[in-house]
């Protein structure tokens, strides 16, 4: 391709040689500060020119001049992304065409001052008197409330951001009672926030509450997966517990017999371990069940 972006993550920060990369996103500033050279030198390699862009929040500008200690250049110059990097300037936010009509209304993006409106379940407003954002908000609640693996997965990803938040380097500066957590989970599609959340950040209350039906093939689909796996487990925990009592009990065996009967009780013993470390090899996924099994046989 022509141009190309690379959207950064503390997964992927430092180390990573990926060619033609001309504009670099960082929706928030790394963990670490010294991370932050190592994400924006993804671009602008062997010679080239390239453009990097970090979004910061209003309580999080101080952040800017941290990075003016650590000689970090950095400009604001919003007008003249779009001119100056031929990538931004066919960059558009995306609005959908449609919204199906049984979303619920959401929370209009409210500043952080003023009163959450009274919730309005029933209430579904005309795409044409909402933002793209408030769009795109409605539509991933939409998904979110006919796909319970959708709730699960951005419920997790609210929880890793807050944890992540709270856990930054910078403290001072990313401060957790700063951030909006109802806007953040509008923005993931969340339909609900966790209690413990409450406690730390005062605007979730810019959150509505929905109650909402899953669609009933995929819940029972996730459902049969779930017990399956639970069966698994407990079938695992149960063959290790015989295994465990089948050791112990050889064990006490091998502490009351003659020398050579001993030597026959070790060995027993022995191979029981072996067989006890290739099981643990197979749970964490080192060996698969056929190795597993060649193993046992060859014994």
């Amino acid at each position: 391709c022509e141009y190309g972006g690379l959207i950064c993550t503390d997964l992927i920060a430092r180390g990573v040689d990926i060619p033609n990369v001309h504009l670099i996103i960082q929706v928030d500033p790394p963990q670490q500060s010294e991370f932050f050279i190592h994400r924006v030198g993804r671009t602008a390699r062997m010679g080239r020119s390239g453009h990097a862009l970090v979004f910061l929040r209003s309580h999080e500008l101080d952040y800017l001049d941290l990075l003016r200690v650590k000689k970090v250049p950095i400009v604001s110059q919003p007008n003249q992304w779009d001119v100056r990097c031929p990538l931004l300037k066919d960059m558009s936010i995306a609005r959908p065409s449609k919204i199906k009509s049984n979303a619920t209304s959401v929370d209009q993006f409210l500043d952080d001052s003023s009163p959450p409106p009274p919730p309005s379940p029933s209430l579904s407003l005309p795409s044409s008197l909402l933002t793209p954002e408030e769009e795109l908000t409605l539509t991933l609640q939409d998904l979110t409330k006919q796909d319970r693996d959708i709730l699960v997965k951005g419920g997790r990803a609210f929880v890793a951001y807050i944890r992540a938040y709270s856990n930054h380097e910078c403290l001072y500066i990313f401060r957790l009672r700063k951030l909006n957590a109802g806007k953040l989970a509008n923005a993931m599609g969340l339909l609900y926030v966790q209690f413990p959340i409450l406690l730390y950040t005062p605007h979730t209350s810019h959150m509505q509450y929905y109650v909402f039906i899953l669609l009933l093939s995929k819940e029972k689909c996730r459902i049969k997966e779930r017990e399956k796996l639970q069966h698994m487990l407990e079938a695992r925990k149960r063959k290790r517990q015989q295994r465990r009592e089948h050791k112990e009990k050889l064990q006490k065996i091998a502490e009351s017999q003659t020398t050579d009967t001993k030597k026959k009780s070790q060995r027993e013993l022995n191979m029981w371990n072996k067989e006890e470390k290739m099981l643990n090899l197979m749970d964490v996924g080192l060996i698969n069940e056929q190795q597993y099994l060649k193993s046992a046989k060859h014994k």
